[in-house]
C-alpha cells in the first residue's frame, strides 16, 4: 500500500511540470507567475514545526513562513529568514511579498486541491523551495513552513559531498522516522537513476553509499521535477512512498515507517 509521504516544510503538484521562465518578475519552480503581486499580509498564529495543517481561520489563504535549512540533516524549530525580498508564488496562477520577517499570506487559486507554495529561484541569497499544502475545510491553511538554503550552505552541502548540482534540477530530502524519532540504518531506493546520499555523523557530509546515519536522512539530488516514487526498507520490510520534485528549489519531507511489531 502507498503511503503518502508526510511533509515537514511544504512542493509540487500539477505545476511542477512546468519549467520556469525568466525575467524582471522572478523565477519559479513552477513557471513565472507574473502580476499583480498580492502584498496582503498577516499571521497571527505561531508557525510550529510541523506544517502543512489546514484551518479555517484561513479560509481561502495560505499563511506560513519562510525558513532556512542550513544542514538538511537537521530537524528542529523553524529559523525565519530576514529581509530576503523574496516572493511566494502558487503556480502561475497568485504571488505575494514575502514579509521582512519571513511571513506571507497568498490567496488559494479557485479549485485548488493541494497547491504548491514556492519561492522564486533567481534570488542572489537563496536558493530555490517549495511545499505541498493541505487545505483545511475552508480551503485554507496556517502555519505552513517553506524551506530554503543560502546558496553559501547549499555550496557547502554539495562540496562537502563531492556532488554538483546541475541547472533546472532539484532536491528531495527525505528523514526517515518511525515513532517520532530518527531512523539509522535504512536504505532507499534509486529515483530517476540517482541513488540517494545517506547522512552521516559529520555535518553537509552525505554518502552515496551505505544506510542512513544517525540523524535519518537521504537526499536525492539533480531530479527532474515531476512526481517521485521510492521504497524505505529497514528490518527486512519495505515500505513505499510518493513525494514530488521541483525545478531548482528544496522540497524537504517525511518519511514515516511503521511501528515494529
Amino acid at each position: 500500500m502507498w503511503r503518502k509521504a508526510r511533509h515537514l516544510f511544504v512542493v509540487w503538484a500539477a505545476w511542477a511540470l512546468v519549467m520556469g521562465c525568466h525575467d524582471d518578475h522572478g523565477n519559479y519552480p513552477g513557471g513565472n507567475p507574473g502580476f499583480p503581486v498580492d502584498t496582503s499580509r498577516g499571521i497571527d498564529a505561531a508557525v510550529d514545526a510541523r506544517p502543512d495543517g489546514g484551518d479555517s481561520l484561513a479560509a481561502g489563504r495560505i499563511r506560513g513562513q519562510i525558513c532556512r535549512v542550513e544542514d538538511p540533516a537537521k530537524v528542529g524549530p523553524c529559523e525565519p529568514v530576514q529581509n530576503s525580498k523574496l516572493i511566494v508564488a502558487i503556480g502561475a496562477l497568485k504571488t505575494a511579498k514575502v514579509d521582512a520577517d519571513g511571513r506571507f499570506d497568498i490567496e488559494v487559486p479557485t479549485g485548488a486541491k493541494e497547491p504548491v507554495v514556492s519561492t522564486n529561484v533567481d534570488n542572489d541569497v537563496y536558493f530555490g523551495g517549495a511545499t505541498q499544502v493541505s487545505l483545511g475545510s475552508q480551503g485554507g491553511a496556517i502555519n505552513v513552513k517553506i524551506p530554503v538554503m543560502r546558496r553559501s550552505d547549499l555550496r557547502i552541502l554539495t562540496e562537502t559531498s563531492n556532488i554538483a548540482i546541475q541547472p533546472g534540477t532539484g532536491l528531495l530530502v527525505v528523514h526517515v522516522e518511525r515513532n517520532g524519532a530518527p531512523v539509522q540504518g535504512a536504505t532507499l531506493t534509486d529515483v530517476q537513476g540517482l541513488v540517494p546520499f545517506y547522512d552521516t555523523a559529520t555535518p553537509f557530509l552525505f554518502t552515496p553509499s551505505g544506510v542512513t546515519g544517525p540523524r535519518g536522512t537521504a537526499i536525492y539530488f539533480n531530479l527532474t521535477p515531476g512526481t517521485i516514487a521510492y521504497s524505505v526498507s529497514k528490518d527486512g520490510k519495505t515500505s513505499r512512498f510518493s513525494s514530488v520534485a521541483a525545478q531548482s528549489a528544496l522540497f524537504v519531507t517525511t518519511a514515516v515507517l511503521p511501528l515494529s511489531p
